[in-house]
């Protein structure tokens, strides 16, 4: 996440939109992957099993090792989503 508000800074610069606000916030953040972070799905796979990286990667709720699942991932990003940015969308308000 170090690289996307710099890369967002060049797109909105190239846009010529620069006077849009970047909003940060820990509910918008990617994905953590805990103890599984910077292994490649073969490194995964070596060590925790194929099989058992197959379930991880076909389940919604299931966590990995000290990992976020899709499950805890959705139930972090909607209710910003819904609290924060639909009501500005609706009032047809930028940031």
């Amino acid at each position: 996440m170090k690289r996307a508000p710099y890369t967002l800074k060049i797109v909105l610069q190239e846009i010529e939109q620069i006077s849009i606000p970047i909003v940060e916030n820990d509910a918008l953040n990617e994905r953590m992957y805990g103890s599984l972070q910077g292994l490649n799905k073969q490194e995964t796979g070596n060590k925790y099993g194929a099989e058992q990286v197959e379930i991880w990667r076909r389940s919604f709720a299931i966590r990995p090792p000290d990992v976020e699942s899709l499950e805890d991932r959705l139930n972090r990003t909607v209710p910003y989503y819904k609290l924060q940015i639909e009501p500005t969308l609706q009032q047809g308000k930028i940031f």
